[in-house]
């Protein structure tokens, strides 16, 4: 995964590569375990924190393609709702497929911010999830 991140520049900017690296390296400061995937084309990798959630919200392609998997927090509804919300806090009015969602589809929604924009978003991406996990889980409803 990360030499096609870090080498190939056909499929992934280096631009798109430190957005890989940032995600995970947040993940890593927030002690996630990963699951990783593979698509037709793209790897990607899961960050799973596993004491507060029994699926991964988030996906990340080797080209940045970043995946936000409500769907996945299903058993946690008040904890997707709550990360919907500070996405859209960090995030304005600038992702609204990620942000402006409504309670009764949220569960059922896996939108993303594709690979050509997440270089200028990662960063704010990333100071949202920080504010979610401090928030810590409900664990369950």
């Amino acid at each position: 995964f990360f030499d096609v991140v870090d080498n190939n520049r056909e499929l992934v900017s280096s631009e798109q590569k430190d957005a890989v690296h940032k995600f995970w390296d947040w993940a890593e400061r927030q002690g996630a375990s990963f699951n990783w995937g593979t698509g037709a084309i793209y790897g990607t990798f899961s960050p799973l924190f596993s004491k507060q959630f029994n699926r991964s919200f988030l996906t990340i392609s080797l080209d940045g393609y970043t995946k936000i998997n409500y769907g996945h927090l299903d058993q946690y509804p008040s904890e997707a709702r709550r990360l919907r919300d500070t996405l859209k806090k960090h995030l304005g009015d600038t992702q609204p497929k990620l942000t402006d969602i409504a309670d009764n589809d949220l569960l059922h929604t896996f939108p993303a911010i594709t690979a050509k924009d997440i270089p200028e978003f990662v960063d704010v991406v990333v100071q949202a999830l920080d504010e979610f996990m401090e928030g810590g889980s409900d664990s369950g409803e």
